[in-house]
């Protein structure tokens, strides 16, 4: 089964971060984007959402009209058509602002796809920038855009 490994690393990743001491923003960034791939992939919209910050805002490339509360509704009707979404991230860059350290930027390629069966319906591939902020002791995602 495929799924089977890439949740084994996702909950790897999460209880190595659980039982660890607090590490550097890039890590713990990179932990919360793995997090987040675990929930998509778990159907998981809470787990998914605690991610976002209360202020975010996210959509297309030079669009950003999607808040947190859309981002739940948007989820929820993914989850409702397909059964097995699965999420593979091959490269995270991630760059801690040099002048604010309670900022950082995240940039790389998702391919994702979904579907009911062992073969996606539907699959696509997409760039994506992120934005976090260290907001009461946890990297949450301010901004979020991808083409």
């Amino acid at each position: 089964m495929r799924l089977a490994p890439i949740l084994t690393i996702g909950l790897f990743a999460v209880l190595s971060y659980a039982c660890s001491s607090p590490s550097d923003p890039e890590t713990q960034i990179s932990e919360a984007v793995a997090s987040m791939q675990l929930a998509l992939e778990e159907g998981k919209n809470a787990a998914f959402s605690e991610h976002l910050a209360d202020s975010f805002l996210g959509g297309h490339k030079g669009q950003r009209n999607i808040d947190k509360d859309e981002v739940r509704k948007i989820l929820a009707g993914y989850f409702l058509r397909y059964r097995n979404i699965n999420v593979a991230i091959p490269a995270l860059a991630v760059e801690v602002d040099a002048y604010e350290p309670a900022l950082a930027t995240t940039r790389g390629t998702a391919a994702l796809s979904g579907g009911n069966a062992r073969l996606p319906e539907a699959a696509r591939l997409y760039q994506f920038n992120g934005q976090w902020r260290l907001l009461d002791g946890r990297w949450q995602l301010i901004q979020f855009s991808w083409e």
